[in-house]
């Protein structure tokens, strides 16, 4: 257990550097790219929408990553941007320079975008610092070993827009015991993937183009996918109003999980819901669990 999680934290610590290294690059390609839809004559709405869905995964992922103040200035740029109402009258080529001025004190910021600050990188250091310690392990080598095994089992396919949190999510399944992973970086991917792969375990971000982790679940419980339409779904996502909660049980979603989260989190959970599917095909009950378990941060009461 002490060198699984030894081996993870080396894949964290790899990812979040390099996500820290790409930070102030992306920032930068995504001032290009706004200045060249400028040039372009594109108009306001287009230029806000795309830039509203690329800081969504930037929210997203330095949430994850655990880099909480580059978050919050992120969110609070996408906040600002939502205000600005589509058919608004105001100066294109002012509004561009505005935006981009904004982009730029983000990337100025980034000196709070290295590994040393990042809290989830740090959180799991203590952990194994706490392990290592005090040999505190909720489960021995034989429980862990079956769970290996029943993991192995599963074909897993995970879905998220971004090439960060594929790699270190993609790596601790497979830390975990998982022989059989696929990525894809959206829905439509996915759908593409289910013919030949046939996934028994679809974990999924909620909001990517073009087709989003929620209408992917539609479109399995619906039938129109050659997949088992019981098969498990778990979806991870920023969304937290009741609404989007609702909108997720409805859809058949298995479990809901919050970001940000630690990637332990996501496959501990998918274990669990492994292990229940397993528990109830032993008693020929029906494989599919029933309504949406919510995650970290979904309490309701």
């Amino acid at each position: 257990m002490g060198l699984k999680m030894k081996f993870e934290n080396t894949l964290l610590e790899s990812v979040v550097t390099r996500f820290c290294q790409d930070y102030p690059r992306q920032i930068a390609e995504e001032i290009q790219l706004i200045e060249g839809m400028a040039h372009e004559k594109a108009n306001q709405s287009a230029l806000i929408s795309h830039v509203l869905e690329e800081l969504h995964r930037m929210y997203g992922t330095a949430s994850c990553m655990g880099f909480k103040i580059a978050a919050k200035d992120i969110q609070a740029l996408r906040d600002d941007l939502n205000d600005v109402p589509a058919n608004f009258p105001v100066d294109f080529d002012q509004f561009v320079e505005e935006l981009t001025s904004r982009l730029r004190q983000l990337s100025h910021s980034s000196l709070q975008v290295r590994p040393s600050r990042s809290t989830l990188l740090n959180r799991s250091r203590e952990l194994e610092e706490l392990n290592n310690a005090e040999s505190l392990t909720s489960d021995g080598p034989d429980v862990y070993a079956a769970k290996a095994r029943l993991l192995a089992r599963e074909r897993i396919l995970f879905a998220d827009d971004d090439h960060h949190l594929r790699s270190l999510v993609g790596g601790t399944l497979e830390a975990h015991g998982a022989e059989q992973i696929k990525l894809a970086c959206n829905g439509q991917e996915v759908l593409d993937l289910i013919p030949d792969f046939k996934p028994t375990l679809i974990i999924t971000d909620w909001l990517m183009k073009p087709v989003t982790g929620l209408a992917l679940t539609k479109e399995v419980r619906a039938g129109k996918t050659p997949l088992d339409k019981d098969v498990i779904i778990m979806l991870f996502t920023s969304l937290k109003s009741r609404h989007d909660i609702a909108k997720a049980n409805k859809a058949g979603v298995n479990k809901l999980i919050a970001k940000p989260v630690m990637p332990n989190v996501i496959v501990e959970t998918a274990l669990q819901l492994v292990e229940k599917k397993f528990r109830l095909n032993k008693q020929g009950m029906p494989r599919y669990i029933k309504g949406t378990d919510t995650g970290p941060g979904y309490a309701l009461n």
